[in-house]
């Protein structure tokens, strides 16, 4: 999912894509030794539209991926769908280096002159409202990705009532009680266990 900056014309590019159920795979594939995390149901659609703005362009991204993952209390398969909503602005490297070389420079005039300078205006945004790109394209893959896994949910559950395993022979709760003792007694009585009245 890659964009020509010069695909961008003055109305703006609308985009209409297929993320595929193995590229969804790729994307939520945990590290070795981790827990099995969310899958895709298959594939989904993602609808963009960039936008060219001052210094940068604006993407805008929707897209409703329905995802499989085990509940955190039964481990039970649960299956879900996740709404995403991108909305990123994204720099030319090489203006955001200008843009902080200038901002630096103004901010060592301010203090030069006792600060009675004005600082010059600058697009140069907080970095957490920007991305940058190299100028010349756009990849629209790691921002979905980044989204996507931003909005997993922490604590998925099956049902809020979910009584989860038994601690000690891993039965389901949720189908019936297991009979285990499942109290643990406080080590400091337990000599108490052993008097006969």
């Amino acid at each position: 999912m890659i964009v020509q900056i010069e695909e961008i014309g003055e109305k703006g590019l609308e985009l209409s894509e297929e993320l595929s159920e193995a590229l969804l795979s790729e994307w939520l594939a945990q590290p070795e030794g981790f827990p099995e995390s969310a899958r895709p149901r298959g594939p989904a659609r993602v609808e963009a539209r960039l936008s060219r703005a001052p210094g940068g362009v604006l993407v805008r991204a929707r897209a409703t991926i329905a995802l499989r993952a085990p509940c955190k209390r039964c481990l039970k398969e649960v299956s879900f769908e996740l709404a995403l909503s991108l909305e990123r602005t994204l720099v030319e490297e090489g203006r955001a280096a200008r843009d902080d070389e200038r901002a630096a420079g103004a901010h060592s005039a301010s203090r030069e002159d006792g600060g009675s300078g004005e600082r010059g205006s600058s697009f140069a945004l907080d970095e957490s409202e920007v991305d940058l790109f190299d100028g010349r394209k756009i990849e629209l893959a790691p921002l979905l990705r980044e989204e996507l896994l931003l909005e997993l949910p922490m604590d998925l559950l099956c049902d809020e009532v979910c009584k989860g395993l038994c601690p000690l022979c891993g039965s389901e709760l949720n189908a019936g009680d297991c009979g285990c003792e499942r109290t643990v007694p406080d080590p400091r009585w337990a000599a108490l266990r052993t008097i006969k009245v």
